[in-house]
């Protein structure tokens, strides 16, 4: 039991150092090129670098899950 709450508490501090990463992201175009338009086609490709970028901190939860 206590092996796995110390891996639990592992696991958390491990997410809380992703999200303190993401939070130091300055400038976003970094990571997504792609500007968003409503006069382009390009939401694909736009879509999936964004959701990637927000898998590398683990926070894709944030925007997909349950409606």
């Amino acid at each position: 039991m206590a092996a796995q709450a110390y891996a639990a508490a592992q696991a958390h501090a491990a997410t809380t150092a992703l999200h303190a990463q993401a939070v130091a992201v300055s400038n976003i175009k970094a990571m997504i090129p792609i500007v968003l338009d409503l006069a382009s086609t390009n939401y694909t490709k736009w879509k999936a670098l964004f959701l990637n970028t927000l898998g590398k901190y683990e926070l894709t939860h944030q925007v997909e899950g349950p409606v």
